[in-house]
């Protein structure tokens, strides 16, 4: 039996080639711990306060990546790059925190106060 004689066989493995299984391009994840802290002042409800913390694989990729001196702390240089490299894009998803206020998007747009700690382990 010749493939060329056999017009369905021919299809049957074309579709085999195009339903094979192909090599995935896939992206890091990264595992964060996360807390909120509720702000109140006189008037009541003030803001809220994000903390969060990263796992010890993604961490350390930013001080290899990000620490361009080497002593492990971040100084002001290093963080900008930080947030321009490595946390530039969080802002077009609202930084994964979505707040309504009786039923309507509030307008939380203007991002973290760029607060950063850094601490060993």
């Amino acid at each position: 039996m010749v493939l060329a004689e056999k017009p369905s066989l021919r299809v049957v493995c074309l579709l085999f080639l195009l339903c094979a299984p192909l090599p995935l391009h896939s992206h890091p994840h990264v595992f964060i711990n996360c807390s909120l802290t509720t702000v109140f002042d006189e008037n009541g409800l003030a803001g809220f306060k994000l903390s969060w913390v990263f796992e010890r694989v993604f961490s350390a990729a930013v001080i290899q990546d990000f620490d361009r001196n080497g002593d492990r702390i971040f100084d002001a240089g290093e963080i900008e790059a930080v947030e321009g490299g490595a946390s530039a894009n969080l802002k077009n998803y609202d930084y994964f925190c979505h707040v309504t206020v009786e039923g309507a998007a509030s307008d939380h747009h203007g991002g973290p106060d760029r607060r950063r700690h850094q601490r060993s382990g």
